[in-house]
């Protein structure tokens, strides 16, 4: 596995075209992967993020 694209929640709710809200919601809802912890030291991987006009991600299975 390669490394991860890691962007701020504001690049990353550009590229998806959507609010941050709804980012830090997926981070939260375990959606997608929150790196780091703090103000200003959060960022997610961009691979993770749905490509503008696509569906939100799914919820990750948990065990």
């Amino acid at each position: 596995m390669s490394a991860p694209i890691l962007v701020r929640p504001d690049e990353a709710a550009s590229y998806c075209r959507r609010p941050a809200a709804t980012v830090y919601r997926w981070a939260h809802e375990g959606r997608i992967t929150q790196h780091g912890t703090g103000r200003g030291n959060v960022r997610y991987d961009l691979r993770e993020l749905p490509a503008p006009g696509q569906p939100a991600p799914p919820r990750k299975a948990t065990t």
